[in-house]
């Protein structure tokens, strides 16, 4: 079939940069909020970002693509992240820099994309309506976190908001094209966009009403997603990456059950967006195909996270991409309601300020939710992020105190590995394929930290191992260590006999406070003080 791209009448973009100087000036000015709520509130990079980094950095180094230099695992599921992240180390950029750089700069863009979305297709002629509003949905509180964490949530959210931007486009190439390119971008950073596929093939033809075009977007996705995931599987050795086969039970009740929890506590903080959106939902037959294409994203989405079981991290991680298409749902009524007001001045400036009020109470509400154990999500978020700074403190001790040929097991191996640089044994399967592959049930216990096996790391004879997670303001005793513990695994190995056969017990001081570990009986203590063995990293 013969076809060629034909442009649809402009509705504003071409010949009109003031939409993309609205979004810069929204980018530009997220930008600056967030790294004050980084200053104020010391957020910043979680545990599991450092995973990541230190594959950027061997990769960077000349070391491949793995995480312990000589052994392939692909112990991340967030390829474009990592190589965005190892391009701007090879540029000469700090890799802590780097990571800070590539999170705060999806926020921007991410708030930039919504904020010309908005201007163009909700609040039209309204620009500083649009301004505020997609300033305030992309600092919604999940955004925000996630945004300042290292990891890979705003990148994948931007890229997906995108890529379905492109979708509704007027230019047929943008459309069947460029939209491609974007969502095999998507894909790259997080294998769940795949599902979100057959949407936007459908989107694509219902636009076009041409299979021609429809074949070259599907063409454009599955040639440019499948020549990828092949080299990777290729790589790697295994179909998914390891992260799927250690945190994954498919077909699983129990996991889907805890999905199912995960988004619905999120839902109970953010019933203003829900209901809202709701209002679409009722409203789909008559509305225009981006809202069809969001309301469908959002329900995929959310229906991937209850499949996987959800995350064991506070402020939603995994409902993070989800969260911008849902704040746009929830600004349509205000569309309609404006629409039929025949100038009523009063009326609408009574719904864009409750619109604007709507964004701004979910995002408090899922900040001030309480999560067990009292603490708010925010408030766990932070701590998550004060353990990261005190896990490096740890990692950059093992590196100035051990021999760069010696091991090291711990339950928290992101800023640990990466400060320390020292061979990692990861308990939990993350980066080892054997315990990943372990068979029995998931879903009961904490998610992502299920599977393990004791006798399968004493094997590995790792040089030291770190059961006290944390450092503490006094020594731990040894008969204590078991209540001082953390993880299924951190329990089972210390009740194990074959701890204290082959490893000795030792708490050495770091400044005001203490770390306990073990270290292998045939390696000479390494004695109580800060003294530095090897240059510092």
């Amino acid at each position: 079939m013969k076809w060629k791209f034909r442009s649809a009448p402009s509705s504003g973009i071409k010949g009109q940069p003031q939409f993309w100087l609205l979004g810069l000036a929204g980018a530009s000015i997220t930008i600056v909020v967030a790294a004050f709520f980084a200053s104020r509130f010391r957020l910043g990079p979680i545990d599991d970002a450092f995973i990541s980094l230190r594959y950027a950095a061997n990769w960077a180094g000349g070391h491949g693509l793995c995480f312990n230099p000589g052994e392939i695992v692909e112990g991340y599921s967030n390829f474009l992240l990592v190589l965005c992240e190892t391009v701007l180390i090879r540029c000469g950029l700090d890799p802590m820099t780097a990571m800070s750089f590539l999170g705060l700069a999806s926020l921007g863009c991410l708030s930039g994309l919504m904020t010309v979305f908005i201007e163009r297709h909700i609040f039209r002629g309204k620009s500083l309506v649009a301004l505020t509003a997609g300033i305030m949905a992309s600092l919604n509180s999940v955004l925000l976190c996630w945004g300042l964490s290292g990891l890979e949530s705003c990148l994948f959210a931007m890229l997906l908001l995108a890529g379905f931007m492109a979708v509704v486009a007027d230019s047929t190439f943008i459309r069947v094209i460029v939209s491609a390119i974007l969502l095999v971008l998507a894909a790259m950073t997080r294998l769940e966009a795949v599902v979100l596929f057959p949407i936007s093939l459908v989107a694509v033809f219902l636009r076009e009403r041409s299979w021609g075009q429809t074949t070259a977007h599907a063409s454009a996705i599955f040639g440019g997603f499948g020549t990828y995931f092949l080299a990777r599987a290729l790589y790697f050795g295994y179909l998914f990456p390891n992260t799927f086969y250690a945190k994954l039970d498919y077909g699983n009740m129990a996991l889907a059950s805890r999905g199912a929890l995960y988004l619905w506590t999120f839902v109970r903080s953010n019933l203003p967006l829900f209901l809202f959106a709701g209002i679409a939902l009722v409203l789909v037959r008559k509305a225009p195909l981006w809202v069809r294409l969001f309301l469908a994203t959002t329900g995929v989405l959310m229906a991937t996270v209850i499949y996987t079981g959800g995350d064991h991290f506070p402020m939603f991680r995994f409902i993070a991409p989800v969260v911008p298409f849902l704040s746009l749902l929830a600004l349509y009524p205000a569309k309609i309601v404006i629409n039929r007001s025949r100038g009523r001045h009063l009326l609408t400036e009574f719904v864009i300020i409750l619109s604007l009020l709507t964004l701004g109470s979910s995002s408090v509400m899922t900040a001030t939710q309480n999560s067990p154990g009292g603490k708010s999500q925010f408030d766990r978020f932070v701590f998550e992020c004060h353990l990261a700074r005190e896990w490096g403190r740890m990692g950059q001790w093992f590196f100035s105190n051990t021999s760069p040929d010696d091991s090291l097991t711990t339950i928290a191996i992101g800023a640990i590995g990466y400060y320390s640089k020292l061979r990692i044994i990861d308990p939990y399967g993350i980066i080892n394929p054997v315990i990943a592959h372990l068979s029995g049930e998931l879903g009961r216990g904490y998610p992502g930290h299920e599977k393990y096996d004791v006798n399968t790391i004493l094997a590995e004879r790792p040089s030291y191992i770190l059961l006290v997670n944390r450092l503490t303001t006094a020594p731990v005793p040894r008969n204590a260590v078991s209540r001082s513990v953390w993880g299924d695994f951190n329990q089972a190995l210390s009740e194990s006999p074959l701890l204290n056969e082959r490893y000795q017990y030792q708490t050495v001081r770091l400044g005001q406070r203490f770390m306990s570990l073990f270290i292998r009986m045939d390696i000479p203590g390494i004695g109580s003080n800060d003294e530095t063995h090897r240059p510092p990293p």
